[in-house]
């Protein structure tokens, strides 16, 4: 099968999932993987790469650049790009086309009128949320998906629904659902830790969305009425905008102490930190912009690491990790009532069964399978 992908990014440390994604479709597929940005940190393998330019000259990039930033990166729109795409699509010639975030397939597909192939949109979250807030965007979207040959893709049941209420045209029968792929042989806990100090982890970006200012809250607190006898830390791994207003939150609550705040980590030290670690946390919210998440790829490692988890009621986050059973589920910003899941967590062991669910429902090979059983559908 000849498969044509296109992610406006690659090579980044948050788009693992669409690596993973990639590098299972390469195996028994031609695949041809279209970008604009390459970022050189993650690799994929087995598949010919082809980037795409926005815009022709310096000046013009410059322009459009200041114009985006002052308006809209969807209100602006450019046939030079989806010209490109089009001649790459004539070019190729691919049985299936996918095009990963809603955002970039309204630009990719901008005017051009591909009937014949079978195009699928993955939805990840900004493009089923705060994008929606963009009229604009709405509009070409629902253009879009009114076409017969074009197929969404939702991270869960929640973005579904969500994206479905936005665009006002009822249910729309031909979505797919597919989670995220999860490499369960790797994310596979080879022993156990000390139960002294006892760590809480966290790995994702610091941006508003991951919600790591309530963790620093509910941390304190939850530190202010300890009463057990074993050390606690609370470790907050990756980079972003927001880790130096972290660090320096934690600074200002009086529990940096407590607090270790080591970067970015690639998979290996990723793997090695929730080896060490008894619990998860991940306070997803709405963002002041109205962004969400799909369902966190980091959750579900850590749920394959056996770790109970601590998370919110957001988007489809409650499809993963149900509370009570695989950890426990806030309100977004309750702080009071995720202090107290801090300590209520502290009776619970590893879960073998959070494993088994990540297996059962969320493992990579079986992404692949379905996904590519999606794309035999519609041939």
């Amino acid at each position: 099968m000849k498969i044509l992908v296109y992610s406006h990014r690659i090579g980044s440390k948050t788009i693992t999932f669409i690596h993973n994604e990639i590098n299972q479709l390469s195996s028994g597929n031609e695949v041809l993987t279209v970008y604009h940005i390459n970022e050189n940190i993650l690799k994929l393998n087995q598949c010919e790469l082809h980037k795409i330019r926005h815009y022709h000259s310096r000046f013009f990039s410059s322009v459009l650049y200041y114009l985006e930033k002052c308006l809209s990166p969807l209100k602006i729109r450019v046939p030079i790009f989806s010209n490109q795409f089009r001649k790459i699509v004539e070019s190729f010639k691919p049985d299936i086309i996918h095009i990963h975030f809603g955002t970039i397939a309204e630009r990719v597909l901008f005017k051009n009128e591909i009937q014949d192939t079978p195009v699928f949109i993955s939805f990840h979250g900004y493009d089923a949320s705060r994008a929606l807030h963009n009229p604009i965007y709405v509009k070409g979207l629902r253009r879009l998906l009114q076409q017969d040959n074009m197929i969404p893709v939702f991270v869960s049941k929640h973005m579904k629904n969500y994206v479905e209420s936005k665009l006002e045209i009822g249910q729309i029968d031909k979505s797919k659902i597919l989670y995220y792929g999860t490499n369960t042989d790797f994310f596979k806990r080879r022993s156990k830790p000390e139960r002294a100090p006892v760590k809480f982890l966290q790995i994702s970006s610091f941006v508003e969305k991951k919600g790591h200012i309530y963790t620093l809250e509910a941390f304190k607190l939850f530190i202010d009425n300890y009463t057990g006898s074993e050390e606690i830390k609370l470790i907050l791994a990756g980079g972003g905008p927001l880790l130096e207003p972290c660090i320096q939150k934690a600074e200002e609550l009086g529990i940096a102490p407590y607090i270790e705040f080591p970067g970015w980590v690639d998979l290996e030290q990723a793997h090695q930190l929730m080896e060490e670690s008894h619990y998860f946390v991940h306070h997803s919210i709405v963002d002041s912009n109205g962004d969400k998440e799909g369902i966190p790829n980091a959750i579900m490692e850590a749920m394959s690491m056996e770790l109970a988890v601590i998370s919110t009621f957001h988007s489809g986050i409650p499809e993963l990790v149900e509370d009570g059973k695989n950890g426990f589920l806030v309100e977004e910003k309750d702080i009071r009532s995720y202090a107290q899941k801090f300590k209520e967590i502290l009776d619970m062991d590893f879960l073998a069964h959070n494993r088994e669910k990540v297996v059962a429902q969320f493992e990579m090979k079986a992404h692949r399978d379905h996904l590519i059983g999606f794309y035999k559908e519609h041939l």
